[in-house]
């Protein structure tokens, strides 16, 4: 089991950079999202069509992920959400998640 992070950042116009933009897991593995603006408190990420968790959504008071022993092989994608105190950024076309077979 490893513990991955994967860093969201927002500028003031709503571009986002994703650190890193591609992950890939095992199971039993857990991803941990942060925000990376000070500023900015408020987030969401959501998993499109599936998830590879336990979760099918994350925010700042939950944002850790583990991968679930069933999960299927394969890409999974996700989107995100900013509330930057005046505004919510979003973005569809997000990171991905990869889930490579047990070793």
């Amino acid at each position: 089991m490893s513990d991955y992070k994967v860093k969201i950042t927002v500028d003031d116009k709503g571009n986002f950079t994703y650190d890193p933009s591609f992950i890939r897991v095992t199971y039993e593995d857990r991803i941990t999202f942060t925000l990376t603006n000070s500023s900015h408190q408020h987030f969401e990420v959501i998993f499109k069509e599936r998830t590879p968790g336990d979760k099918l959504y994350l925010w700042e008071g939950d944002r850790t992920l583990k991968i679930e022993q069933d999960a299927p092989y394969g890409l999974y994608h996700y989107a995100a959400a900013v509330f930057t105190g005046s505004r919510v950024f979003m973005d569809s076309g997000c990171g991905d998640v990869g889930v490579q077979s047990s070793p």
